[in-house]
C-alpha cells in the first residue's frame, strides 16, 4: 500500500529510507505514528485518497475473513447440535418405547421419529404430565376408597360396641361380682373383651352341670388366659357329655382327642 509503507522527498521523488516515525506490526503492515498519520491525512490529498482506498480494500478482506470464520463456527456448532439432537432423539424414542409397553395408545416409533427433537421433547413432557395426573387421580381414588372403608369399619365397630354393651348389661347379674366399666371411655375392642370374658364366665357355670371337676376360681380375679383355657376344655367336654354319660375335666384325654371322639360319636349317630 503506497500510502503507508515508504515516503519520498518532494525534490527528488526518489525512494528514501523509511521514516523513523513508522511503526511495524507483526502482520507486516507499517504505518506512521498516530500524529504523523493524522497530519498527512489532513495535508496530503493524494495520500489521504490512497490511504482510504487501501483501508477499504483491507476492510473488505477483513469482512470476508470474518464471514468465512463465522460460517465455519456456525457449521461446527450445527454439527455438534445435530449430534446432540440425534442422541437426545434416540433417548426420547427409547422412553416412548417403554411407555408403549404399558400403554397401547402411544404412537409407533416410526410416527414419533418423524417429529423434530423439539416436538418430541414437548410430546414427552405432555406424556409425563398426563402420567403424573393419572397417578395423582389413582392415588386420590385409593385414598377415597380407604377413607370410605375406614368410615364403614368405624360404623360397624360402633354398632358392634353398642350391641355388646346391651348384652353386657344383661350378663352382669349372672356373674358373682360387680362389673365396673365406663362405656364412654372404652374402645370397641375393650368392650368386646369384656363381653367375651363375661360370656365365658357364664358358660363355664353352665358347663359345670355336665362336666365334673372343672377348676374353681373367683369370677372377678381369674386371669383371662386361665379362663380361656378352662372354657375351651369345658366346652369340648360339655359337647361330649351329650354323647357320653360321665365326663371329667381331669380326664387324661387331650383336647384334640376329645374333638376326635366327638366327631366319631357324631358319625356313629348318623
Amino acid at each position: 500500500m503506497a500510502s503507508g509503507i515508504v515516503v519520498t522527498t518532494p525534490s527528488s521523488g526518489e525512494l528514501e529510507k523509511e521514516v523513523p516515525v513508522y511503526e511495524k506490526s507483526s502482520s507486516g503492515f507499517s504505518l506512521p505514528a498516530p500524529a504523523e498519520l493524522l497530519r498527512r491525512l489532513k495535508e496530503d490529498e493524494k495520500y489521504n485518497s490512497e490511504f482510504f482506498n487501501d483501508l477499504n480494500m483491507v476492510m473488505s478482506v477483513v469482512d470476508e475473513y470474518k464471514k468465512t470464520e463465522k460460517k465455519k463456527k456456525d457449521e461446527a456448532k450445527a454439527k455438534v447440535k445435530a449430534e446432540k439432537d440425534a442422541l437426545k432423539k434416540e433417548h426420547l424414542l427409547n422412553q416412548a418405547k417403554k411407555l408403549r409397553e404399558k400403554n397401547d395408545e402411544i404412537p409407533e416409533e416410526k410416527e414419533l421419529a418423524s417429529k423434530s427433537v423439539e416436538e418430541l421433547t414437548e410430546w414427552m413432557k405432555e406424556q409425563k404430565e398426563a402420567a403424573k395426573a393419572a397417578r395423582e387421580e389413582a392415588k386420590a381414588t385409593r385414598e377415597a376408597a380407604k377413607a370410605a372403608r375406614e368410615a364403614a369399619k368405624a360404623a360397624r365397630e360402633a354398632n358392634q360396641k353398642e350391641k355388646h354393651l346391651l348384652q353386657i348389661k344383661k350378663m352382669e347379674e349372672k356373674v358373682e361380682y360387680v362389673v365396673e366399666y365406663d362405656e364412654e371411655e372404652m374402645t370397641g375392642k375393650e368392650v368386646k373383651e369384656l363381653f367375651t370374658r363375661l360370656k365365658m364366665l357364664i358358660q363355664v357355670k353352665e358347663y359345670r352341670e355336665n362336666v365334673e371337676n372343672i377348676p374353681e376360681y373367683e369370677d372377678e380375679n381369674v386371669e383371662s388366659d386361665v379362663l380361656k383355657k378352662i372354657h375351651g376344655r369345658s366346652k369340648l367336654l360339655n359337647q361330649l357329655s351329650k354323647q357320653k354319660e360321665s365326663v371329667d375335666y381331669e380326664d387324661e384325654m387331650t383336647n384334640d382327642e376329645i374333638k376326635n371322639m366327638i366327631k366319631e360319636k357324631k358319625v356313629e349317630c348318623e
